[in-house]
């Protein structure tokens, strides 16, 4: 699944099926007969029989299925920057205030702290399309909360973009997401990044992810 692109987007999956591990690439929408934009009213269900076939592979451990549909933060507008190259959401996308307790008034705010697992967070500061800095900041400060820090592991890559993807990837600054532009207006959406820095970014994550 890869953000709000929608479709079945095959590529990771198939690079990391290639060196090893069992992947599985889902469409949840824009595909066939899913909904065409993000909904809260998609049938968990969907997702549960899709981990459940996944998890009859017998290299693949089994889980523990647990989750639900967040609503979507409403974009600030007037906050939105259009330029020559697109859309730019990041400062329009607002912060959540108030994220720190158990339990949030935001059903987007996930409970990360019931994480179990090492997690590795992998971002750009010239990210233009999301604020990535707020993000790993609440999804950290949550887990240290809960003394469990020690699980995250962050990558932070100054000047690079939005689309951190495997090496000699070009960078994509900027892109025309037709699916996105059913639900958001907007057509072109600026990701940001410098080129050099982004590049470099992405050949130090790939051999550390």
């Amino acid at each position: 699944m890869l953000g709000g692109v929608g479709g079945l987007v095959e590529f990771k999956a198939s690079l990391l099926a290639s060196h090893g591990f069992a992947a599985l690439a889902l469409a949840y929408m824009g595909y066939d007969d899913l909904p065409e934009s993000p909904s809260p009213s998609v049938d968990m269900e969907y997702f549960e029989e899709a981990a459940n076939w996944f998890s009859c592979h017998p290299k693949v451990l089994p889980h523990d299925y647990k989750g639900k549909i967040s609503e979507i933060l409403p974009f600030e507008n007037s906050k939105k920057i259009y330029t020559e190259e697109g859309c730019i959401w990041r400062y329009a996308i607002p912060s959540v205030d108030n994220v720190t307790p158990l339990v949030s008034k935001y059903s987007l705010v996930v409970p990360v702290e019931d994480i179990s697992c090492p997690v590795l967070l992998v971002y750009g500061t010239g990210d233009l399309n999301v604020n990535s800095d707020f993000a790993t900041d609440l999804i950290l400060n949550r887990l240290k909360n809960q003394g469990r820090e020690h699980l995250c592991s962050i990558l932070r890559y100054p000047e690079a973009g939005h689309l951190i993807e495997p090496p000699h990837t070009p960078l994509c600054y900027a892109c025309f997401l037709g699916n996105v532009s059913k639900w958001s207006g907007d057509k072109y959406i600026v990701m940001g990044g410098e080129m050099n820095a982004h590049a470099r970014a992405q050949e130090d994550a790939w051999p550390k992810s």
